[in-house]
């Protein structure tokens, strides 16, 4: 198989988008935990409500900042996989690698 028809991983590009993703999800969760205290801080939505409306609008914006904590999670824990990836390739490579040379020393001998 020639390098044409092989895949190719840039895994320093990898390790470094993981890097970002983790750094992302980190960011984002500091900003929804944020987020969360301004609206618990707060008598949000409006102050000394009790209404039906009042209070489904407050589940709803806690929903919200709890789908949005998850989501700033599993960027982390994407930007992690990344990484793991990235080495696994590595590591494949050269088992890869020493495999073909084995061979080609025992067939040349």
């Amino acid at each position: 198989m020639d390098s044409e028809q092989r895949i190719q991983v840039r895994t320093d590009s990898q390790n470094s988008s993981g890097l970002r993703f983790q750094e992302l999800g980190a960011d984002f969760e500091e900003y929804v935990a944020g987020l969360r205290s301004h609206l618990h801080g707060s008598s949000f939505p409006w102050p000394g409500e009790t209404t039906i409306v009042a209070s489904l609008y407050a589940q709803v914006m806690n929903g919200l900042v709890d789908k949005a904590d998850l989501l700033a999670r599993e960027l982390g824990v994407a930007g992690a996989d990344q990484i793991v990836m990235a080495g696994n390739y590595d590591t494949a490579d050269a088992c890869g690698i020493e495999a073909v040379r084995r061979v080609e020393t025992e067939f040349s001998a």
